[in-house]
C-alpha cells in the first residue's frame, strides 16, 4: 500500500535538483523507482539515496542505470568525453563515474539491500544495479 509523501521532510538540494527531488516526493507514491543517468550529476548522490528509500513502499525496490568510465579503456573514454563535450559543452563539475562497488556500498547506505549490479554496454559503459529496501534500516536525518 503505497503512503503520502511528507514534504517537511525534503532533503536539502541546490538548484534544479532541489526543484526536481521536491516535486517528486511531493507526487511520489510507490513500490519501485528507476534513477537513470542521475546519481552521477546531482551533488548529493547518497542524499538522493536516502529519499529514495524514504519514499518507497516497505517492499520497494530501486533500480538504478548510470553511466560509467568504469571498465573502458583510455581511447574509449576519450571518445566518449569528446562526443561529451560536443553535444553538452563543460560538465558539471560534480559529475562523477561509479563503479559497481562504489555505487553498491552507497546503496547499502542509504539503506537498501543490493540484488543485482551489472556493468553492461559494448563501447559505452553503464553500471546497472537492483535494491530492495531494508525495512530495519533507521535513516538518520542530516
Amino acid at each position: 500500500m503505497s503512503r503520502p509523501i511528507r514534504t517537511e521532510n525534503e532533503i536539502k538540494m541546490s538548484g534544479s535538483e532541489h526543484e526536481y527531488w521536491g516535486k517528486l516526493a511531493r507526487t511520489f507514491h510507490g513500490d519501485a523507482l528507476l534513477l537513470v543517468n542521475l546519481l552521477h550529476i546531482v551533488e548529493r548522490p547518497i542524499a538522493v539515496l536516502k529519499e529514495s528509500h524514504r519514499v518507497l513502499s516497505s517492499d520497494g525496490r530501486i533500480v538504478i542505470v548510470d553511466v560509467t568510465g568504469h571498465g573502458m579503456s583510455l581511447l574509449k573514454k576519450m571518445k566518449l568525453v569528446i562526443r561529451y563535450l560536443r553535444k553538452f559543452g563543460k560538465p558539471p563539475s560534480n559529475n562523477k563515474s561509479f563503479s559497481q562497488d562504489e555505487l553498491a556500498a552507497m546503496i547499502n547506505e542509504a539503506g537498501f539491500a543490493v540484488e543485482e549490479t551489472e556493468l553492461i554496454g559494448n563501447d559505452t559503459k553503464a553500471v546497472c544495479l537492483t535494491g530492495k529496501k531494508n525495512v530495519s534500516y533507521t535513516q538518520n536525518v542530516e
